[in-house]
């Protein structure tokens, strides 16, 4: 049976949550995923899977919104802040879609969702069943801790956003803990 990604409200994370992010579609995995870079190259979500917590930016069809873009050139500026935290930035792009500008596209990992499959499976399109904006923060396994689209007062305003809820995600995921000994 095939688990229903959509951003949902079911469960938040135990404990206080960051400001800044609302724990819709918390306790869902981010499914797996093949892509492709801009070049063309195969590019695998799975690889990322046990060593890397996940911001996934979805600027979706058209034009980003200025609340994308901002927080976009943040999270490029912000390159070591996420190294610290164990994080990877990948931002996924609908096969129409133009990709981030210049810093952004340099410092951050972008990929092309050709059919906009990964869009849909997430549950971010709009009413017409075009790509539409979002942001999911995993975990390590892919679990996905935080779930917002522009517009919604939960969207970071900041990279000091995202960060709180990685540092947050590192402190709970108990296979990330040194091991009781």
């Amino acid at each position: 049976m095939q688990e229903n990604t959509a951003m949902t409200s079911e469960r938040a994370p135990s404990g206080p949550t960051p400001a800044g992010c609302l724990s819709a579609g918390t306790g869902k995995l981010l499914p797996p995923a093949n892509m492709v870079t801009p070049s063309g190259k195969a590019f695998s979500l799975g690889q990322f899977h046990g060593r890397r917590n996940l911001v996934v930016v979805l600027p979706g069809a058209g034009a980003s919104s200025e609340s994308v873009e901002r927080l976009l050139t943040q999270l490029a500026r912000g390159r070591a802040a996420l190294d610290e935290e164990k994080a990877e930035v990948l931002v996924v792009l609908p096969g129409d879609a133009d990709g981030p500008r210049d810093e952004a596209s340099r410092a951050l990992t972008v990929l092309v969702d050709e059919d906009a499959r990964f869009y849909r499976s997430m549950g971010a399109v709009d009413a017409a069943g075009r790509a539409a904006p979002a942001l999911y923060i995993t975990d390590l396994y892919r679990e996905i801790y935080c779930a917002v689209r522009p517009g919604d007062e939960q969207w970071p305003s900041s990279i000091d956003e995202v960060l709180s809820w990685l540092v947050f995600m590192n402190i709970q995921c108990p296979e990330c803990s040194v091991p009781e000994w």
